[in-house]
């Protein structure tokens, strides 16, 4: 999350609770000197893994942003990545060599609209790999997830849309290489936020629909292959 008092100056805070919701502890990072906020957090065996973006100190107007800290929320490590536009994460997975994956959006390296990205780092924090993926317009990736030896994520696609904005689900091989895209859509504004893998090696993903102009709770259910079985609208 984030914390701070006014629109444009805040601080990434991670906090810990206890199974009975009390605080245990908080921590902060950032200057807090811009818009420094923590977007996702992954638990991990000796720690925690945090993204999200920081602008007190990027290249350019936002920077993807990972955050490594010990059991009690101390930093271990902190890096930022991206170029001279706005370039931000707002998922993150681990990786079974102790780095991570995170997901986001990226506006400098093709120095168009945002594209969807995937960065990886080692457990140090140094680039492994990064790409982007999407079309001529505005993508975004959103969250991602281990699938095997590769990774999934989720999020929007405006540029092979049928309408408006599609729910999309790509999937890569451990090397960032783009093995499958698939597009979901009910209206002209649907998306998906957050993604599941699930124990049959399929995927399930949460957002939203345009129904009729409406907004509604959508939850999709798919084959490992990213193939639909199911869908649910809610609300």
């Amino acid at each position: 999350g984030d914390a701070g008092s006014g629109t444009y100056k805040r601080q990434a805070r991670l906090t810990r609770l206890s199974q009975y919701g009390t605080l245990m502890w908080h921590r902060t990072f950032g200057s807090g000197e811009k818009e420094d906020r923590g977007e996702a957090v992954v638990a991990l065996a000796d720690g925690y893994g945090v993204a999200g973006t920081i602008r007190s100190k990027s290249a350019g107007h936002g920077d993807g942003w990972i955050i490594r800290t010990d059991l009690d929320g101390n930093e271990i490590w902190q890096k930022s990545y991206g170029g001279e536009s706005i370039d931000l994460f707002e998922g993150i997975a681990a990786t079974s060599d102790g780095g991570f994956v995170a997901a986001g959006t990226n506006r400098s390296i093709k120095g168009s609209l945002e594209d969807g990205w995937l960065l990886r780092t080692d457990k140090k924090g140094a680039v492994l790999w990064q790409d982007v993926y999407g079309g001529s317009h505005i993508d975004q990736l959103r969250d991602v997830v281990a699938n095997g030896a590769g990774f999934a994520a989720a999020g929007e696609n405006w540029s092979t849309a049928s309408s408006g904005s599609d729910a999309w689900l790509l999937l890569v091989d451990a090397k960032g290489k783009q093995t499958a895209s698939k597009l979901f859509g009910k209206g002209d504004k649907d998306w998906a936020r957050a993604l599941a893998r699930m124990p049959d090696g399929g995927f399930a993903l949460t957002g939203k629909a345009s129904v009729k102009g409406n907004p509604k709770l959508w939850v999709i259910r798919t084959d490992a292959q990213g193939n639909m079985l199911w869908e649910s609208v809610q609300g």
